[in-house]
C-alpha cells in the first residue's frame, strides 16, 4: 500500500461525483440561485441569438436547470439559446449527451455537446463572443485558474457575463489545508472564492459576489463505509482506498472533527460563492494617433497607448544605480514597436525632459535581437537622438548565448513568440530571465488563441492541409509554460478590432497576408517565409468557399472587423 493516494481516474472520478452530490445541497442551492436570478440573465441580449458557453459542465446537473429555464424566458422575446458544453471526462459527456436525449426542451434550443477541454492546448477556441459563460466547479482542475478566466473574460460579449460558481474557504477546504499534503503529497485543487476575489481585486476586475448555504452530509463519512471513504475520496481528489489504515484514520478525525450534528446526521457546512463578472474593455475611441505615425495597423499604437510605460521608465530609471538604462527588443523586426515606443512614449509623454533633470542625466541604451540581420539592419537604422544605439544580436532567442557581465533593466518581446516552437518555449523564457538584471522587468505581448491573427493562420493551414503542429505559439501557451516553470507573472488584455473597408482589396490583402502571415509569423529560421503567404492572395480567397464563407463572419456592413485580443505578460525578476 503506498502512502501517499493517487489521483481518481475520469471513471473513479464520475462514480464519487454522483455520491457526493447526492449528500450535499450545494447543487440544488446553485440551481435555486439560477432561477432567482435567470430574468437577469436573459436580459444580456437582446439579439435573435442567446449564446451560453459552459466551461466543464460536467453530467448536466446545473447546466440542464438552467438551459430548461432560460429557454423559455428567451423565447418569451422570440429569441434563440445555442448552448456549448465542454466537457473533457468521457464518462460525464456521455452521461450529459444521454441525459439530452431523454428530455425535451424549447423549440428554441440548440444544443452542441463537446469532449474538449477550455484554454488548453488543441482545447476549445472561439472566434465568436458569448453572452453568458459558466464555470461551475471547474477552476481547481486548470494549471492557472486566472488565465482562464482572463481568458474567457476575452470572448464574453461587454454587455455578457462570466458566472464562476465555486466553493468557499469554509468547510471542504479547511479540511483540504489540514490534510491534503500529507495524504497526496500536494493541495493542486485547494482553490477557493476568496483566491479569485483577490486576483480579480488586484486586476481591477469589478465583479458582483453573492455567497449561499449549503451542507453536505457526512454521516457515511463518520461511519467508514464505503460511501463514506468514496465522499472523503471526491473531497481530498484522490482515492483512499489506496491507502493504509493509519492514513485514512487521520482523514476520517478530520471529517468528524469538522462535522456538526444535525438531529441524526452529521453534516459539514459547505456555502459556496457566486462571482458576476463583465469584461473590462479598453476604450480604443480614445486612442492617440500621431499625424506622422504611417503603420497600417493599430497593434503596436495600441500597445503604446494603453500600458502606462512613462510611468515604467520613470520607475525603472529611479532604480538603475548608474546612469544608463538598458533596454532590449527581443524579434525586434524592422523596428516597429521601436519606433512607436519613441513616437508616443519618449516624445509624446516628454520622459527626455525627465531624464534630463535627474543628476547627473540618465541615458537610454537601446538593443536589438532578432534572427533576421535585414530587419535587425533597419530597427537599427531607426534609433532617434533620445537614444543611445546599443548591440545588435542576430539570432533566435532560444539559440542566443547568453552575454556575460551584461544585464538589461527592460525587456520587451512584442509579437515576437508566434514562430517560436512549443518545444522551445522554455528554453526561450529561460533566456530572457537570464539576461534580466536584478529586479528588471520583461514584457512579452502576444495575441491570445480568439485573436484573428491565430486563427487566421489555423484556417489557412487548414486549407493547404499543412499538418497542425505547425500552429503558432499563443499567448495562452507562453503563460502555461512560466506557471509550469513556477514563474510569477501579471497579465493585461487588450481587445480591438482592426477595421477595413471592403472595397479596400490591397488593404484587406496586405493585413491577411503581411501583417497576419509574413510580419507575424515568419519562421523562427532566419530570412525564411512561411509558403502560406507564397500560396494564397485575396484573389484565391474570393474562389474558395471555405475561406471565402471565413471571412464573411468579419464583415460588419462595408467593414471587415478582425478581432484581435493581445496579452501583455509582465514578469519582475526578483531574488
Amino acid at each position: 500500500m503506498s502512502y501517499y493516494a493517487p489521483p481518481l481516474n475520469d471513471s473513479r472520478y464520475a462514480k464519487l461525483y454522483s455520491i457526493r452530490k447526492k449528500a450535499s445541497t450545494m447543487t440544488q442551492a446553485a440551481i435555486e440561485w439560477i432561477e432567482k436570478h435567470v430574468n437577469q440573465l436573459a436580459c444580456l441580449s437582446t439579439e435573435k441569438e442567446f449564446l451560453l458557453l459552459s466551461v466543464g459542465c460536467g453530467d448536466g446537473d446545473i447546466d440542464l436547470p438552467l438551459i430548461k429555464k432560460l429557454s423559455r424566458k428567451l423565447k418569451k422575446n422570440n429569441q434563440v439559446l445555442h448552448y456549448i458544453g465542454l466537457e473533457p471526462n468521457p464518462f460525464h459527456y456521455q452521461t450529459f449527451k444521454k441525459r439530452i436525449k431523454e428530455i425535451s426542451f424549447e423549440n428554441n434550443v440548440h444544443i452542441d455537446i463537446r469532449q474538449t477541454s477550455f484554454c488548453q492546448p488543441k482545447g476549445f477556441t472561439s472566434q465568436k463572443q458569448f453572452d453568458l459563460i459558466l464555470m461551475s466547479h471547474v477552476l481547481y482542475y486548470f494549471i492557472d485558474p486566472y488565465v482562464t478566466i482572463r481568458s474567457a473574460l476575452t470572448i464574453t460579449k461587454p454587455s455578457g457575463y462570466l458566472l464562476i460558481i465555486h466553493q468557499t474557504r469554509t468547510g471542504i477546504p479547511e479540511i483540504q489545508n489540514r490534510i491534503m499534503h500529507q495524504i497526496k503529497g500536494n493541495i493542486d485543487e485547494n482553490l477557493t472564492t476568496e483566491h479569485i476575489g483577490n486576483h480579480l481585486e488586484q486586476d481591477k476586475i469589478p465583479y458582483d459576489y453573492y455567497e449561499i448555504e449549503a451542507y453536505l452530509d457526512v454521516s457515511e463519512c463518520i461511519q467508514k463505509s464505503d460511501t463514506g471513504i468514496g465522499i472523503m475520496s471526491f473531497c481530498l481528489e484522490c482515492d483512499l482506498e489506496k491507502i493504509d489504515d493509519i492514513a485514512l484514520n487521520s482523514v476520517h478525525q478530520a471529517f468528524t472533527e469538522h462535522s456538526i450534528k444535525t438531529d441524526s446526521k452529521s453534516a459539514i457546512r459547505e456555502p459556496i460563492g457566486i462571482f458576476l463578472i463583465q469584461p473590462v474593455l479598453p476604450d480604443n475611441q480614445e486612442m492617440i494617433v500621431l499625424p506622422y505615425d504611417n503603420d497600417p495597423v493599430s497593434d503596436y499604437r495600441i500597445l503604446a497607448n494603453q500600458y502606462d510605460w512613462s510611468k515604467l521608465i520613470i520607475n525603472m530609471t529611479s532604480q538603475v544605480k548608474c546612469s544608463e538604462l538598458n533596454i532590449l527588443d527581443v524579434a525586434c523586426g524592422t523596428g516597429r514597436w521601436f519606433q512607436a515606443f519613441q513616437d508616443y512614449i519618449l516624445i509624446n509623454n516628454n520622459i527626455q525632459k525627465y531624464l534630463q533633470e535627474n543628476n547627473p542625466p540618465l541615458s537610454i541604451q537601446y538593443h536589438f535581437l532578432d534572427p533576421s540581420e535585414k530587419s535587425v539592419k533597419k530597427a537599427y537604422s531607426r534609433t532617434g537622438p533620445l537614444l543611445i544605439k546599443g548591440k545588435k544580436y542576430i539570432t533566435r532567442l532560444q539559440d542566443i548565448q547568453v552575454p556575460k557581465n551584461k544585464a538589461f533593466d527592460i525587456i520587451w518581446a512584442m509579437h515576437g513568440f508566434y514562430s517560436i516552437p512549443w518545444v522551445d518555449l522554455r528554453q526561450s523564457i529561460i533566456n530572457l530571465l537570464s539576461m534580466l538584471s536584478n529586479n528588471g522587468k520583461c514584457f512579452i505581448a502576444q495575441a491570445g488563441r480568439n485573436s484573428f491573427y491565430i486563427d487566421f493562420y489555423d484556417q489557412c493551414c487548414r486549407y493547404l492541409n499543412i499538418p497542425s503542429s505547425t500552429s503558432f505559439t499563443s499567448a495562452e501557451d507562453i503563460l502555461e509554460v512560466l506557471s509550469k516553470m513556477g514563474i510569477s507573472y501579471q497579465v493585461q488584455i487588450f481587445n480591438y478590432n482592426e477595421c477595413i473597408d471592403r472595397s479596400q482589396q490591397d488593404a484587406v490583402n496586405h493585413y491577411l497576408f503581411q501583417e497576419s502571415i509574413n510580419n507575424s509569423f515568419i519562421q523562427n529560421n532566419g530570412d525564411k517565409k512561411t509558403c502560406i503567404s507564397n500560396t494564397l492572395d485575396f484573389s484565391v480567397i474570393n474562389k474558395n468557399n471555405f475561406l471565402t464563407q471565413y471571412l464573411q463572419e468579419y464583415l460588419k456592413e462595408d467593414q471587415y472587423c478582425f478581432p484581435q485580443s493581445v496579452w501583455l505578460c509582465m514578469i519582475t525578476k526578483s531574488f
